[in-house]
């Protein structure tokens, strides 16, 4: 698991600068576990790509990039990862 915190820093007129945190957690998915959470989810004709000039990943090395959902709304049970 990862956590990614930024802060605003802000202040109004001449008043005390104030801060605000937000922290986003992020779960590094498998290649195999996020294609196949895409296609539950609806997602078809998923391509994976290994770099933003287009090379074809492999499972060790990807970039997702998938297709508009084209099938109605699906059903896909996304597990909470919260710790």
């Amino acid at each position: 698991m990862i956590q990614f915190n930024i802060i605003d820093l802000y202040r109004r007129n001449a008043q005390a600068w104030q801060q605000r945190i937000h922290s986003t957690r992020l779960y590094p998915l498998l290649h195999a576990e996020l294609l196949n959470q895409l296609v539950k989810a609806g997602f078809e004709a998923v391509t994976a790509y290994g770099d933003m000039e287009g090379v074809l990943s492999t499972p060790a090395k990807a970039v997702i990039l998938c297709s508009p959902r084209v099938s109605g709304p699906a059903e896909a049970d996304w597990v909470s990862r919260e710790t």
